[in-house]
This record gives structure tokens, sequence and C-alpha cells, in this order.
């Protein structure tokens, strides 16, 4: 593979280096070369995997690195726009260029300040939180978790979730390093939501259906019951549908004002199975999860809280000045 001619532009006075080249062939650029980066690449998959590569860098001036989109791209990276932000310091037309220049000088000034002899942590998981508290501390972050329909419970922390491979991965790891820092402290978390999972695979992504009580089958018709006041006849609506208009299948007198001849006290439902058409008022509800087919009831679910994050004095304390060296793995 021949080597790469970088691109760099001066802008607000700072070296900026174009991207497209290193995005197509996924390769990280050397960090002194520029500023800060642009990308101006318009394959949202190579953006993307370019985007991880540098969130799982080992080089602090490599994942630290100021890292911008091209307002141009917003169209190409589609669904993945709010990934692409989050993955990035954001669109480069919605920074104003003293922002900018800020935030390259801060991040020089950590990478001096807390970048040297720094001793590689033994552990992956506090690898990662390492690169949490140098990315968060230096943009002024919270880690706020995000609503994505291709993670697997329709939550996601995509910085936290780029260093694992599959989505079952990424759920369960950087739930159980957030977990584990919160509870000593490192972080402070706060409520964000709650979700229902499915019992067999954690995912999120559920249909719930009404089921026939007797076949337990899903195929149901469901008609309003009436209730006609003179005559106390309670039935389905069919039963009172005639040319058009509601009459009451008991006593003939034609029904025209709810509330004042009649009300809707509730459903019926009809089993479509032909083996079964059974007529019954309350349905039980199933859930079917959408990934795994796994059918269960609704108190089977796996009932989980979503939590956004900050630093905690504590961890900024832990994971920038080497204070309190007691290793996060439990033993």
């Amino acid at each position: 593979m021949s080597e790469i001619t970088p691109h760099v532009v001066e802008m607000y006075g700072r070296r900026i280096l174009l991207l497209s080249n290193f995005i197509e062939d996924c390769i990280l650029p050397d960090p002194l070369i520029a500023d800060m980066w642009l990308v101006n690449h318009q394959d949202r998959t190579k953006v993307r995997k370019f985007l991880r590569s540098v969130v799982c860098s080992h080089d602090m001036r490599v994942y630290l690195k100021p890292i911008y989109l091209e307002d141009s791209l917003r169209s190409f990276f589609m669904d993945d726009e709010r990934v692409m932000q989050r993955l990035s310091d954001g669109f480069l037309g919605n920074a104003d260029p003293l922002q900018i220049a800020t935030l390259i000088d801060q991040v020089a000034y950590f990478i001096e300040k807390h970048g040297r002899g720094r001793k590689k942590k033994a552990s992956q998981q506090e690898q990662i939180l390492q690169y949490i508290f140098d990315y968060n501390y230096t943009r002024r972050r919270k880690i706020v978790p995000m609503r994505l329909h291709q993670s697997l419970t329709g939550y996601t922390y995509p910085r936290i979730d780029s260093f694992f491979f599959n989505m079952s991965d990424a759920y369960l790891n950087s739930r159980i390093i957030l977990k584990e820092a919160e509870e000593q402290g490192y972080l402070k978390r706060t409520y964000f939501d709650t979700q229902h999972l499915c019992k067999s695979c954690n995912s999120g992504f559920l249909n719930y259906h009404e089921v026939c009580p007797r076949c337990n089958e899903h195929n149901l018709k469901a008609s309003n019951l009436i209730h006609h006041f003179r005559c106390a006849y309670v039935g389905p609506e069919t039963d009172f549908v005639f040319h058009n208009k509601l009459v009451c299948p008991k006593c003939s007198v034609q029904l025209k004002n709810v509330g004042v001849d009649y009300d809707k006290p509730g459903k019926m439902f009809t089993c479509k199975s032909q083996s079964c058409n059974h007529q019954f008022q309350e349905a039980p509800i199933q859930v079917c999860c959408v990934d795994c087919g796994t059918k269960q009831e609704p108190y089977e679910l796996v009932v989980k809280k979503v939590y956004q994050y900050e630093l905690s004095e504590k961890g900024i304390q832990r994971f920038l000045f080497n204070e309190d060296q007691v290793s996060l793995q439990h033993g």
C-alpha cells in the first residue's frame, strides 16, 4: 500500500487535515501533522469504521484529536448522523472559530500535562475508563445514552460501545464498566429511562400480542361491546348493526346517541383460528422478541434502568492525577 500524502489546509489560523484518503484506507494519520482533523468522505460505513478506530486507539494524541465533520455530509450520513456526531466533535458549521481554537488548545495542554509518564492500565476495563475520563474531561461532557434502533436494547453509549465487536458484548460490557465505576465513586449517575428487555437475549425490540386464552393464538378480531340502557341488553357491536344503523337485537329499538341510548363498556374478542372461534372479553398479553423469537409473559421481561453519567471528583483524581491506585477488577 502506497503512503498517503496528507492534505493540510489552513483555517482559523490552524492546520486542518482533510481525512478523505485516510478514511478510504482506514489508516490513522500521524497526530502531529495537524491541529485538527476534518471528515470529508461520503461513505458513512467507512467514516464510522474510521471514527471507531480513532476511539479505540491507544495513542492519547489520536483519540483526543479534535475531529469535525464537513457540513455537506449530512445527507450522506442519513440515519447515522447522530452516531457520527457522537463519535466526533460535531459538524464544523455548528462550531464557531473561537470554540474550535479553545478545544485545540485545551487538548494540547491536557496531553502535555497528563500524557507523560502515564503507565498502561492493567485491564481493558481500566483502559476504557481512562479513555472515558480523558475524553469527557477535555470536552466537558456527560456520558449520555442515545436512542438508536441499530443497538441491542434501543439505547447505546456510542463511544464506549465502539470498543466491542458486537451489540451483545457492547451492551453487557459497557453497562458493567459504568455500573462498577459508579459503585466505586468514580462516576455519578442520574436516572434517564426504564427499559423492558427480552429475558433470553436482552433485546429491547419486542412485539406485544393480545392472545386467545384458549388456544394462545394472536389472530384476533376485536369489536366494541354495546350496552342498551332501555332493555339492558349487552352484546358485540356486530349484533346491533342493521342496514347501517344500530338497532337493538332484543327490543328492536334504534340506538342514536351514545351516552343517552347506550354506552360501550368494553370490547369483545373473537379468535379467528378455524379450530377455535372462542369469544372472550379479557385478552391476555404475550410478548414476542423480534430478535430471537422468544415468547414470554410481561412479568418475565427483564427490567433495566438507563442512566447518564458524569465524572466525579474522586474519578478525576484517580484517572487524571493518579491518586487512589486501587484496581477496578474484583478479586
